[in-house]
Protein backbone atom coordinates (compact mmCIF):
# COMPACT_ATOMS: atom_id res chain seq x y z
CA UNK A 1 0.00 0.00 0.00
CA UNK A 2 3.08 2.24 -0.21
CA UNK A 3 1.77 4.32 -3.12
CA UNK A 4 -1.71 4.88 -1.73
CA UNK A 5 -3.11 7.81 0.13
CA UNK A 6 -4.36 6.95 3.60
CA UNK A 7 -7.31 7.85 5.77
CA UNK A 8 -7.49 7.51 9.55
CA UNK A 9 -10.91 7.00 11.13
CA UNK A 10 -11.47 7.05 14.89
CA UNK A 11 -14.36 5.20 16.49
CA UNK A 12 -14.19 2.68 13.63
CA UNK A 13 -15.49 -0.32 15.58
CA UNK A 14 -19.20 0.43 15.06
CA UNK A 15 -21.79 2.79 13.66
CA UNK A 16 -20.77 5.78 11.58
CA UNK A 17 -17.04 5.22 12.07
CA UNK A 18 -17.25 1.62 10.88
CA UNK A 19 -19.30 2.61 7.83
CA UNK A 20 -16.82 5.35 6.90
CA UNK A 21 -13.81 3.04 7.25
CA UNK A 22 -15.47 0.34 5.15
CA UNK A 23 -16.55 2.80 2.46
CA UNK A 24 -13.16 4.50 2.16
CA UNK A 25 -11.41 1.13 1.90
CA UNK A 26 -13.51 0.49 -1.20
CA UNK A 27 -12.22 3.72 -2.76
CA UNK A 28 -8.69 2.29 -2.93
CA UNK A 29 -7.53 4.23 0.11
CA UNK A 30 -5.43 2.71 2.83
CA UNK A 31 -7.49 2.99 6.02
CA UNK A 32 -6.27 3.04 9.60
CA UNK A 33 -9.31 1.98 11.62
CA UNK A 34 -8.87 3.11 15.22
CA UNK A 35 -10.89 2.08 18.30
CA UNK A 36 -10.55 0.34 21.66
CA UNK A 37 -12.28 -2.95 20.81
CA UNK A 38 -10.18 -5.34 18.70
CA UNK A 39 -12.93 -7.88 17.99
CA UNK A 40 -15.24 -5.21 16.58
CA UNK A 41 -12.39 -3.70 14.57
CA UNK A 42 -11.72 -7.10 13.02
CA UNK A 43 -15.36 -7.17 11.94
CA UNK A 44 -14.95 -3.73 10.37
CA UNK A 45 -11.98 -5.06 8.43
CA UNK A 46 -13.94 -8.06 7.16
CA UNK A 47 -16.75 -5.81 5.93
CA UNK A 48 -14.39 -3.66 3.86
CA UNK A 49 -11.53 -4.38 1.48
CA UNK A 50 -9.39 -6.26 3.97
CA UNK A 51 -6.06 -5.55 2.29
CA UNK A 52 -6.79 -1.82 2.52
CA UNK A 53 -7.68 -1.73 6.24
CA UNK A 54 -5.22 -1.85 9.10
CA UNK A 55 -6.77 -1.98 12.55
CA UNK A 56 -5.23 0.05 15.34
CA UNK A 57 -6.36 -0.86 18.85
CA UNK A 58 -5.94 2.15 21.12
CA UNK A 59 -7.65 4.02 23.93
CA UNK A 60 -7.50 7.60 22.70
CA UNK A 61 -8.29 9.01 26.13
CA UNK A 62 -4.75 8.11 27.20
CA UNK A 63 -1.51 9.68 26.03
CA UNK A 64 -0.12 6.17 25.50
CA UNK A 65 -3.03 5.26 23.25
CA UNK A 66 -2.68 8.40 21.16
CA UNK A 67 1.07 7.93 20.85
CA UNK A 68 0.57 4.34 19.68
CA UNK A 69 -1.68 5.61 16.87
CA UNK A 70 0.86 8.24 15.89
CA UNK A 71 3.61 5.61 15.82
CA UNK A 72 1.59 3.45 13.41
CA UNK A 73 1.15 6.48 11.16
CA UNK A 74 4.88 7.24 11.29
CA UNK A 75 5.80 3.68 10.36
CA UNK A 76 3.08 2.96 7.79
CA UNK A 77 2.10 6.17 6.04
CA UNK A 78 4.03 9.25 7.11
CA UNK A 79 3.35 12.07 4.64
CA UNK A 80 0.72 9.87 2.95
CA UNK A 81 -2.05 10.50 5.49
CA UNK A 82 -4.46 12.51 3.36
CA UNK A 83 -7.64 12.30 5.45
CA UNK A 84 -8.47 12.13 9.16
CA UNK A 85 -12.04 11.62 10.35
CA UNK A 86 -12.42 12.54 14.02
CA UNK A 87 -15.53 10.48 14.71
CA UNK A 88 -15.04 8.83 18.11
CA UNK A 89 -17.42 10.19 20.73
CA UNK A 90 -19.76 9.31 23.57
CA UNK A 91 -23.01 10.85 24.70
CA UNK A 92 -22.32 9.91 28.31
CA UNK A 93 -24.98 9.13 30.88
CA UNK A 94 -28.03 11.28 30.27
CA UNK A 95 -29.27 13.15 33.30
CA UNK A 96 -30.42 16.54 34.46
CA UNK A 97 -27.52 18.96 34.84
CA UNK A 98 -28.01 19.29 38.58
CA UNK A 99 -27.58 15.51 38.95
CA UNK A 100 -24.55 14.92 36.71
CA UNK A 101 -21.70 13.05 38.36
CA UNK A 102 -18.16 14.36 38.06
CA UNK A 103 -16.84 11.10 36.59
CA UNK A 104 -19.44 11.25 33.79
CA UNK A 105 -18.53 14.86 33.07
CA UNK A 106 -14.79 14.14 33.00
CA UNK A 107 -15.08 11.02 30.85
CA UNK A 108 -17.25 12.78 28.27
CA UNK A 109 -14.66 15.54 28.00
CA UNK A 110 -11.80 13.02 27.73
CA UNK A 111 -13.43 11.23 24.80
CA UNK A 112 -15.09 14.11 22.96
CA UNK A 113 -12.57 16.92 23.49
CA UNK A 114 -9.20 15.91 24.93
CA UNK A 115 -8.67 12.81 22.77
CA UNK A 116 -9.25 14.40 19.34
CA UNK A 117 -7.37 17.57 20.28
CA UNK A 118 -4.18 15.87 21.38
CA UNK A 119 -4.38 13.21 18.66
CA UNK A 120 -4.50 15.95 16.04
CA UNK A 121 -1.39 17.54 17.56
CA UNK A 122 0.48 14.27 17.07
CA UNK A 123 -0.79 13.68 13.54
CA UNK A 124 -0.10 17.11 12.05
CA UNK A 125 3.62 16.45 11.38
CA UNK A 126 2.74 13.23 9.52
CA UNK A 127 0.02 14.60 7.22
CA UNK A 128 0.23 14.64 3.44
CA UNK A 129 0.20 18.00 1.62
CA UNK A 130 -3.27 19.56 1.53
CA UNK A 131 -4.59 17.01 4.04
CA UNK A 132 -8.16 17.25 5.27
CA UNK A 133 -9.32 16.67 8.84
CA UNK A 134 -13.07 16.21 9.21
CA UNK A 135 -14.88 16.56 12.54
CA UNK A 136 -18.13 14.67 13.10
CA UNK A 137 -20.25 17.37 14.71
CA UNK A 138 -23.82 17.38 15.99
CA UNK A 139 -26.82 19.61 16.28
CA UNK A 140 -26.12 19.33 20.01
CA UNK A 141 -23.09 21.58 19.46
CA UNK A 142 -25.45 24.44 18.67
CA UNK A 143 -28.68 23.68 20.55
CA UNK A 144 -29.27 22.44 24.12
CA UNK A 145 -31.15 19.18 24.63
CA UNK A 146 -32.80 18.41 27.94
CA UNK A 147 -30.67 15.94 29.90
CA UNK A 148 -27.72 16.10 27.50
CA UNK A 149 -25.58 18.73 29.25
CA UNK A 150 -22.22 16.92 29.14
CA UNK A 151 -22.72 16.02 25.48
CA UNK A 152 -23.95 19.49 24.54
CA UNK A 153 -20.99 21.19 26.20
CA UNK A 154 -18.36 18.84 24.77
CA UNK A 155 -19.73 18.97 21.22
CA UNK A 156 -19.77 22.77 21.42
CA UNK A 157 -16.12 22.64 22.50
CA UNK A 158 -15.33 20.20 19.69
CA UNK A 159 -16.89 22.59 17.17
CA UNK A 160 -14.84 25.51 18.50
CA UNK A 161 -11.74 23.29 18.31
CA UNK A 162 -12.44 22.77 14.61
CA UNK A 163 -12.75 26.53 14.06
CA UNK A 164 -9.53 27.35 15.93
CA UNK A 165 -7.47 24.67 14.22
CA UNK A 166 -8.98 25.53 10.84
CA UNK A 167 -7.86 29.13 11.12
CA UNK A 168 -4.42 28.40 12.54
CA UNK A 169 -3.43 25.51 10.27
CA UNK A 170 -4.86 26.61 6.92
CA UNK A 171 -1.64 28.54 6.11
CA UNK A 172 0.25 25.24 6.56
CA UNK A 173 -1.93 23.50 3.98
CA UNK A 174 -4.00 21.54 6.50
CA UNK A 175 -7.72 21.92 5.94
CA UNK A 176 -10.42 21.35 8.56
CA UNK A 177 -14.08 20.63 7.96
CA UNK A 178 -17.02 19.81 10.20
CA UNK A 179 -20.33 18.12 9.47
CA UNK A 180 -23.55 16.98 11.08
CA UNK A 181 -24.50 13.39 10.14
CA UNK A 182 -28.14 13.80 11.06
CA UNK A 183 -29.86 11.32 13.36
CA UNK A 184 -28.44 7.87 12.67
CA UNK A 185 -29.14 4.49 14.24
CA UNK A 186 -26.15 3.73 16.48
CA UNK A 187 -25.07 2.71 19.96
CA UNK A 188 -25.62 6.33 20.95
CA UNK A 189 -29.25 6.12 19.89
CA UNK A 190 -29.68 3.00 22.01
CA UNK A 191 -28.33 4.91 25.01
CA UNK A 192 -30.88 7.67 24.46
CA UNK A 193 -33.79 5.23 24.14
CA UNK A 194 -32.78 3.44 27.35
CA UNK A 195 -32.86 6.66 29.38
CA UNK A 196 -35.78 7.53 31.62
CA UNK A 197 -38.16 10.46 31.27
CA UNK A 198 -36.68 11.87 34.47
CA UNK A 199 -33.21 11.91 32.91
CA UNK A 200 -34.17 13.45 29.56
CA UNK A 201 -37.40 14.95 28.32
CA UNK A 202 -36.76 14.03 24.66
CA UNK A 203 -36.91 10.25 24.96
CA UNK A 204 -40.30 9.80 23.26
CA UNK A 205 -39.18 11.74 20.21
CA UNK A 206 -36.22 9.42 19.72
CA UNK A 207 -38.38 6.34 20.11
CA UNK A 208 -40.58 7.71 17.32
CA UNK A 209 -37.53 8.27 15.13
CA UNK A 210 -36.54 4.62 15.65
CA UNK A 211 -40.02 3.47 14.64
CA UNK A 212 -39.63 5.37 11.36
CA UNK A 213 -36.07 4.27 10.56
CA UNK A 214 -34.93 4.16 6.93
CA UNK A 215 -35.29 0.62 5.55
CA UNK A 216 -34.28 1.08 1.91
CA UNK A 217 -31.12 -0.08 0.11
CA UNK A 218 -27.76 0.62 1.72
CA UNK A 219 -25.58 0.55 -1.38
CA UNK A 220 -26.65 3.91 -2.82
CA UNK A 221 -26.84 7.38 -1.23
CA UNK A 222 -30.26 8.78 -0.40
CA UNK A 223 -31.85 11.87 1.09
CA UNK A 224 -31.95 11.48 4.89
CA UNK A 225 -35.44 10.48 6.04
CA UNK A 226 -37.59 13.16 7.61
CA UNK A 227 -38.98 12.03 10.94
CA UNK A 228 -36.91 8.85 11.08
CA UNK A 229 -33.43 7.51 11.72
CA UNK A 230 -30.93 7.30 8.89
CA UNK A 231 -28.34 4.53 8.46
CA UNK A 232 -24.57 4.81 8.82
CA UNK A 233 -23.67 3.77 5.23
CA UNK A 234 -25.50 6.84 3.93
CA UNK A 235 -23.31 9.05 6.10
CA UNK A 236 -20.26 7.36 4.60
CA UNK A 237 -21.32 8.45 1.10
CA UNK A 238 -21.61 12.03 2.39
CA UNK A 239 -18.19 11.86 4.03
CA UNK A 240 -16.64 10.61 0.79
CA UNK A 241 -18.16 13.62 -0.97
CA UNK A 242 -16.77 16.04 1.63
CA UNK A 243 -13.29 14.54 1.71
CA UNK A 244 -12.68 13.89 -1.97
CA UNK A 245 -15.03 16.00 -4.09
CA UNK A 246 -15.71 19.34 -2.39
CA UNK A 247 -13.26 22.13 -3.34
CA UNK A 248 -10.82 22.98 -0.57
CA UNK A 249 -12.03 26.53 0.09
CA UNK A 250 -15.62 25.32 0.33
CA UNK A 251 -14.70 22.37 2.55
CA UNK A 252 -13.11 24.63 5.15
CA UNK A 253 -15.32 27.72 5.01
CA UNK A 254 -18.72 26.11 5.23
CA UNK A 255 -19.09 25.87 9.01
CA UNK A 256 -21.04 22.73 9.87
CA UNK A 257 -22.03 20.88 6.74
CA UNK A 258 -25.41 19.23 7.38
CA UNK A 259 -26.34 16.01 5.61
CA UNK A 260 -29.98 17.15 5.72
CA UNK A 261 -29.29 20.38 3.80
CA UNK A 262 -31.08 19.84 0.50
CA UNK A 263 -29.01 22.50 -1.30
CA UNK A 264 -26.15 20.04 -1.83
CA UNK A 265 -28.10 16.78 -2.20
CA UNK A 266 -27.81 16.78 -5.98
CA UNK A 267 -24.03 16.91 -5.68
CA UNK A 268 -23.53 13.75 -3.61
CA UNK A 269 -26.69 11.70 -3.87
CA UNK A 270 -26.22 11.63 -7.64
CA UNK A 271 -22.55 10.69 -7.42
CA UNK A 272 -23.05 6.93 -7.51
Amino acid sequence: MASKSFALVTGASSGIGRAIAVHLSRQNLGVLAVARREEQLQETRKLGVEDNIEIVVADLTTSEGRESVAEVVRSKCSKQLKYVVQNAGVIGKLDQAINLKEDTWRHTFEVNVHAPFFLTQLLVPELAPDARILHVSSGAAHKPYNGWTSYNVTKAAFYMMYQCMRDELAPKGIHFGSFQPGIVESNMQETIRKATAEETAVIERFKELKANQYTGPEDKPHAPPKGGLDIAPNVAFFVDFLLTKVPTDEFSSHGDWDIRDESHHSRWIAQE
